[in-house]
């Protein structure tokens, strides 16, 4: 088996290299040509209510989730009351549970006409994503170099996850590069880890994990200053959410009914869903039904105690730190719910994993690491399996592996 020394993934890249400058020039070249081409397409894909029919998916997430959530907040209504959001405005989801911080975050796009809004949304998660890269070179201790940053985050945009996150306007990036500030500083930078937790809270499928794998790692200072900082920010719109709440009504029950209906959409449904690739869905697909509430919570305590535990075990091991930051994301994205688009947050388990194979537990298990490596790129170049790819092959979508994303 071949090795894969540490600092490989970017000897082309070399500051003392005589080409360096060109390696840095192509790099941004190319990362700008594929950006302008995904701008390009939403713009022109994503449709404008009064003109167009909004069933379309470009840029779905974005509007359903974001845009016209903090539009209806804006304009003095309560988008986690789903009835009253989908009857005011063009969506066809609820809006998911997130944190109420969310509105505060992406408050100046509700401003914007939609197009204008996208692009801002655009470019920022071309920026987050960037971000994400440098961030994986960092806590992987992989040389940095604008030349692989750029690269690196051009694969990343081209992959499915990449593509899935872009085309959908989600926003997964904005959590993903939160989470990796968290992991990088959390023992050199609490405070700066601890902001970064916090906007990873915006979104409790990632945050309620990570804290919690935070406090089993001994990291209690970014855990809890973190979701403090999380609650601070939620706690101006609750208050103004709380008033529109009807009187046959309470904001808990409206986030409760907004998490069960969103699991009786095809795209989220644990069963018929082609998307999502937590424990969850896998298991109640094997069962044939969903499972129940227990059941699900159990999973998730299950895979959190275990990985908690190995963190707070790998922490007595100063070469295993990487392997740590490696095992929490990995327990993020398996406990609860998530779907095809948050594969984004492997691009540092996986480049920790292709230059770091000299450090344990790989250095042991050779075999084992190249086998990883495989199944982590599985997820970012499955184009086949794209709902037009699976349709061709005449599967039917609902009834599909969870390996299998679209659009």
């Amino acid at each position: 088996m071949p090795k894969f020394p540490a600092g490989q993934l970017t000897l082309l890249f070399d500051r003392d290299s005589p080409n360096s400058k060109t390696a840095t020039a192509w790099a941004v070249a190319l990362f700008v040509l594929v950006s302008s081409i995904l701008l390009a397409w939403v713009l022109i894909k994503i449709p404008i209510p009064e003109v167009q029919e909004t069933s379309s998916w470009a840029y779905s997430a974005f509007r359903h989730g974001i845009y016209y959530p903090v539009k209806a907040f804006i304009e003095g209504h309560n988008p986690y009351d789903s009835q009253a959001y989908m009857s005011h405005y063009p969506v066809h989801d609820p809006f998911r549970p997130f944190l109420p911080m969310t509105l505060l975050i992406h408050f100046p796009l509700g401003y914007l006409p939609i197009k204008p809004a996208a692009a801002v949304f655009f470019c920022a998660n071309l920026g987050l994503c960037l971000l994400m890269v440098w961030l994986s070179f960092r806590i992987a201790s992989v040389k940095i170099t604008t030349a692989g940053v750029f690269l690196v985050g051009t694969l990343l945009l081209l992959s499915r996850p990449g593509l899935s996150n872009i085309l959908l306007g989600e926003g997964t990036a904005l959590v993903g590069a939160g989470a990796y500030v968290a992991l990088y500083g959390k023992d050199k930078y609490p405070l700066l880890a601890s902001l970064g937790f916090g906007l990873t809270c915006f979104k409790p499928q990632f945050g309620l994990p990570l804290g919690l794998l935070l406090l089993f790692s001994n990291h209690y200072r970014v855990a809890i200053l973190g979701g403090l900082a999380a609650l601070l920010l939620s706690a101006g719109p609750v208050a103004l959410l709380w008033q529109r709440v009807g009187e046959n009504q309470s904001f808990i029950s409206l986030l409760a009914e907004g998490y069960h209906a969103s699991e009786h959409y095809l795209d989220s449904s644990p069963i018929r869903s082609s998307n999502r690739i937590d424990i969850k869905a896998l298991a109640s697909r094997i069962v044939g039904e969903n499972l129940p509430p227990l059941s699900e919570t159990l999973i998730a305590v299950s895979v959190l105690v275990l990985a908690g535990c190995l963190c707070f075990r790998l922490r007595l091991f100063p070469n295993a730190r990487k392997t740590s930051a490696e095992l929490m994301i990995l327990a993020m994205l398996s406990c609860v719910y998530h779907q095809r688009y948050d594969f984004l947050l492997l691009i540092a388990p996986l480049v920790n994993l292709c230059a770091n194979g000299d450090s344990p537990p790989w250095d042991q298990f050779p075999k084992l690491r190249w086998l990883a490596i495989g199944l982590m790129l599985l997820p970012g170049v499955n184009y086949i399996s794209s709902t037009t790819g699976l349709q061709h092959l005449g599967f039917r979508l609902e009834a599909h592996s969870g390996l299998c994303f679209h659009p």
